[in-house]
């Protein structure tokens, strides 16, 4: 019996990313406002095309939950899935998912709503 390591590795990297999300959340309380970051992707004529993330306290506490539930969702796996041969398979859609919350709470853009 070969054990998979990967969703213990998922589950300390979210657990890590759940702190961070905590304390920038913990920061933000400091700060009245919000930060938005403007990425740009590429110029096209006269349009730039790019997207938007907005930092603020609600967002960085709803992130910081879904992290930790999909922390939590990757350490019980680690133990319920370890027999399985799609294991790496659902770690991946699952951290896909998270992913893409995490684009939906953090995006600043209607265009990348859709996207997410």
């Amino acid at each position: 019996m070969t054990l998979n390591y990967t969703s213990l590795k998922f589950s300390v990297i979210l657990f890590r990313g759940s702190v961070l999300c905590i304390l920038f959340g913990l920061g933000a309380f400091l700060i009245e406002g919000s930060i938005i970051i403007r990425l740009e992707l590429f110029n096209l004529s006269t349009s730039t095309f790019g997207f938007d993330i907005v930092l603020d306290k609600t967002s960085l506490r709803f992130a910081s939950v879904v992290i930790i539930i999909a922390g939590r969702v990757y350490s019980f796996s680690y133990m319920y899935m370890r027999e399985d041969p799609f294991q790496t398979r659902f770690h991946w859609i699952l951290l896909s998912f998270v992913a893409s919350i995490n684009l939906l709470i953090f995006s600043g853009s209607v265009f990348f709503l859709f996207i997410g």
